[in-house]
């Protein structure tokens, strides 16, 4: 008996292939190393957009208290804390602050969630309070053999109104898996989203997914994202590509120079705008001793 993923990860083998591998618009360089008494350090900077940006974080877990501390600076000036305690007040519980301050800005925000975990189901209550502004998220997932199935919605307490609210299916298996979601189906006819995807792990070395979306109202606008992603298991290098219905057409091609050293060349290249500045070119770097 499994326990099902969280709301925001339903569908999350086909939405990866479009997300995860492309570093577009910068140069990336990210390292990461974990001390003996099993802190783990990562470094993350990024040039793009005629700025360079950075960030420096440190998590430590305690095992015994089943606790989780996370800290993290920005070149931004803000300050992160994330605090985690899992599986000891009750089983399947865990229970997370998250705390940010951005001093020259007057920034600060603060959440608090609930996620529990068992067979079958998880669910998540979060409190986020943003300045004057506060809100509650509530999300449960529920499963059934294959089948998945769950909710989400945001009430904002400050305006007395309900904000984002999604319903999600999905049906998993071994080689392939399909899902569909509706958000915002009880505002105006205006701004409800209606989306589905398809995963398919044709074999060990190929994935190949699909996305489509739609949006209600005026322009009644709907898109088709295809994407695949090739793996050799010999050398550990992996090549991408996708496109959609804009005609963007993006590809990535990632290499293990050596154990702990990955580097990551990707494009994006505006196909019915050959002719104008809209491509991008990046580079990431990944370095790990782990």
């Amino acid at each position: 008996m499994s326990v099902p993923p969280a709301f925001g990860d339903i569908g999350k083998n086909a939405s990866d292939l479009f997300k995860k591998g492309y570093t577009l618009g910068q140069v990336k360089l990210e390292a990461s190393s974990t001390a003996r008494n099993g802190c783990e350090f990562k470094v993350v900077t990024a040039s793009g957009d005629s700025r360079v940006s950075g960030s420096l974080e440190a998590k430590q877990k305690v095992s015994k208290y089943g606790l989780t501390a996370t800290g993290k600076w920005n070149t931004d000036n803000a300050f992160n804390l994330n605090v985690a305690v899992e599986n000891k007040l009750v089983d399947g519980l865990k229970l997370t602050f998250d705390s940010s301050i951005t001093p020259h800005a007057g920034r600060r925000t603060a959440n608090a969630k609930a996620t529990y975990k068992r067979p079958h189901v998880q669910s998540t209550a979060a409190l986020n309070l943003n300045g004057s502004n506060t809100e509650v998220r509530v999300e449960d997932v529920f499963s059934y053999e294959k089948f998945i199935g769950g909710f989400g919605a945001t009430y904002n307490v400050t305006g007395g109104s309900l904000g984002a609210h999604n319903v999600a299916l999905a049906y998993e298996a071994a080689d392939f898996g399909v899902s569909a979601a509706v958000g915002n189906f009880a505002s105006s006819r205006n701004g409800m989203n209606i989306s589905a995807s398809l995963f398919h792990r044709v074999c060990d070395h190929l994935q190949a997914g699909a996305q489509v979306r739609h949006v209600v109202g005026a322009s009644d606008a709907t898109s088709l994202d295809i994407a695949t992603k090739y793996t050799c298991n010999s050398s550990g290098s992996s090549l991408q590509a996708k496109v959609n219905t804009q005609g963007i057409l993006g590809l990535s091609y990632g290499v293990s120079v050596r154990p702990g050293v990955k580097m990551t060349l990707s494009t994006s290249v505006d196909t019915l705008h050959l002719d104008q500045p809209k491509h991008q070119l990046g580079l990431g770097i990944d370095l790990s001793s782990k």
